[in-house]
This record gives structure tokens, C-alpha cells and sequence, in this order.
């Protein structure tokens, strides 16, 4: 056994690194842990250490619990933050109160990328708060549950470090506002609700990547509104626009340019476009739908080919 041991420390340390990468650190502080100061020392400097968390009734005693950076966090337990010193990725599915209580600098002061699937609208209002008034100064990505809401009376301040911002509802001022304090922002996705805005802010010009789902079933509503967003964002290089219908306006959609025009104005270095048409079938729908999909998918192939890569998608829900 020693003899094993001895060949198996002849190996380089960034093998040993690459070889730690395939295990969660529950099983490589099991293994490797107090074999002898060089496996110690190792373990303790690797990066991206994941730990998940399924037990309700889990309580953090674990010595390894201060060396994890990526925390998930799968049931309703009650997570006290303060053990957990080195934590870079946060992945929660559904936010407690306790945990909102402890979205605080001093508790997560090495927060980059944080991920809460499942939240409240009460808890919505606080988490946007602390994402928006800067409180982790490091936070590189963010992904809020899609059927959250911003309100218009959040504090925003500069968040230069922000790179990839998921989020719910907005509406164009919120969308103005965000690409003003967010300048380095590269992706972002979110639901739109149409509105007034008559801001005049600078175009954005690092966001290559967006994704918008629309929030309005008039889809006239719409088309304006997203045309509003593509007029800031001159060097956008993906576009994608899913939209949801419980009753599709056949001839709207027969007679509508798909953004074309509005991709010719705005977006010179677009290099790919998908549009993604979802419509929930009802009692008594005209089947007449189904027959005028090829038409449309026709038309929006005409608008958009030898530009850039462009999908049309069609999904019919039962």
C-alpha cells in the first residue's frame, strides 16, 4: 500500500488537479484528505469545488465546508451563509427569507454568479434591491426566476462587473436604465412589458446576446416595444424572441416583416436570429392555424436569408 502511494506521489500536481476535477468535494476530502501535507495542500487550492445541498435537515459540521466556492442548494433548509467563507457561485431553488435576510457583502463578500429559480414577489423586490444597488461589487452573472417582476421604484447604481444578467418582467424604462448602469453587460435575457418611454440614452455597446420573451398578447404592442430595445444595442450579434399565444392573430402575423427592417436599422453585425412562436391549443381553434404556419415560416425565411443565420420555430401546446 505504501509502495502505491509512493508511485502515485511521483505524479505531477497539476495532474492531480485534473484528476481532482471528477470529484464532488464530499468524496475528495474523504479520499485525499490528511493522506500528508502535499494532498492537503492540494485539495485546499483547487477552484470550483461543488457541494449540494438535497437534505432539509442538512447541518454544515463538514471540514471542507469553508473550501467550497460553488454551493447548490436544493430544498427549503435553512443555510447559515457565515460557515461557507469562500462561496463564487450560489444556486438556490427556492430563495427563504432566511437566505434573503443573509444576502449581505460581509457574509458573501466573493459572490460572482448567482442563480435563485423559485422566489416570491416580496422577495423579488428585496433580492432586485441588493442586485442593483451594487451589493456584491464582484457579481459577473445573475439569474432570477423569469416570472419575477422589477419595479420601477428599485434603486439602481453602477454595476460594471455585471456580465450576464437573466432575469423577469420589465419594461422599457427598467431596460434603459439597466443597460445605463450595467456598460460591460454581454448577455441578457428577460420578459418585456410593453410601455411609454421617451428616454434618450447612449447606445450599448458591449451586449452581443439577447433574448427577449414579450409580455403582451397585442402584438402590435409588441413589435413596438422591441423595436425599442434594438435601437440601443448596435453591435448585437444574437437575437432570440419567443412568444407565447393562446389566440394567434393569423393575418397580423401573414402580413408582419419579422423584424427585418428593424434588424437593417439597428443591428449591422447580427449573425443570428431565431423567432419562436408558441401557441396553446384551445377548444375550438381554428384549424386554419396549422395550415398557415408554412406560410409564415415562407415569408420569414424571404425576409431574413443570406443576412445571417435565422430560425423560425413553430410549437403548438396541447
Amino acid at each position: 500500500m505504501d509502495n502505491n502511494i509512493s508511485r502515485l506521489e511521483l505524479l505531477p500536481n497539476e495532474t492531480f488537479i485534473e484528476i481532482f476535477q471528477y470529484f464532488d468535494i464530499k468524496q475528495l476530502f474523504h479520499i485525499f484528505d490528511n493522506l500528508n501535507s502535499r494532498f492537503n495542500g492540494l485539495i485546499r487550492s483547487v477552484n470550483n469545488l461543488i457541494f449540494k445541498v438535497y437534505d432539509n435537515n442538512y447541518i454544515p459540521t463538514d471540514n471542507f465546508i469553508p473550501y467550497i466556492d460553488n454551493l447548490s442548494i436544493y430544498c427549503q433548509v435553512y443555510v447559515n451563509f457565515k460557515y461557507f467563507t469562500n462561496i463564487r457561485h450560489l444556486n438556490l431553488i427556492q430563495l427563504t427569507g432566511y437566505s434573503l435576510e443573509q444576502f449581505d457583502r460581509k457574509i458573501l463578500p466573493y459572490l460572482e454568479d448567482l442563480s435563485v429559480k423559485n422566489i416570491n414577489s416580496n422577495s423579488s423586490d428585496i433580492l432586485y434591491t441588493k442586485i442593483f444597488s451594487n451589493t456584491f461589487s464582484g457579481l459577473k452573472s445573475s439569474y432570477i426566476s423569469q416570472n419575477s417582476e422589477i419595479q420601477i421604484n428599485i434603486k439602481f447604481e453602477y454595476l460594471p462587473v455585471l456580465y450576464k444578467l437573466q432575469i423577469g418582467i420589465i419594461n422599457l424604462h427598467i431596460y434603459e436604465t439597466i443597460l445605463s448602469v450595467c456598460p460591460n453587460l454581454n448577455l441578457f435575457k428577460f420578459r418585456l412589458k410593453p410601455s411609454i418611454s421617451n428616454a434618450d440614452i447612449k447606445p450599448h455597446f458591449n451586449l452581443k446576446r439577447m433574448i427577449i420573451k414579450p409580455e403582451d398578447y397585442i402584438q402590435s404592442k409588441n413589435d413596438h416595444a422591441i423595436n425599442h430595445c434594438l435601437s440601443f444595442v448596435p453591435n448585437l450579434e444574437r437575437l432570440k424572441i419567443h412568444q407565447d399565444f393562446f389566440q394567434l392573430n393569423v393575418p397580423y402575423y401573414l402580413k408582419s416583416d419579422w423584424y427585418g427592417p428593424s434588424i437593417d436599422r439597428y443591428l449591422p453585425l447580427l449573425r443570428r436570429f431565431s423567432f419562436d412562436l408558441q401557441v396553446w391549443y384551445l377548444t375550438g381553434m381554428d384549424p386554419q392555424i396549422i395550415n398557415t404556419v408554412e406560410e409564415m415560416q415562407k415569408k420569414f425565411r424571404n425576409i431574413h436569408k443570406d443576412r445571417y443565420q435565422s430560425q423560425f420555430c413553430f410549437n403548438l401546446k396541447y
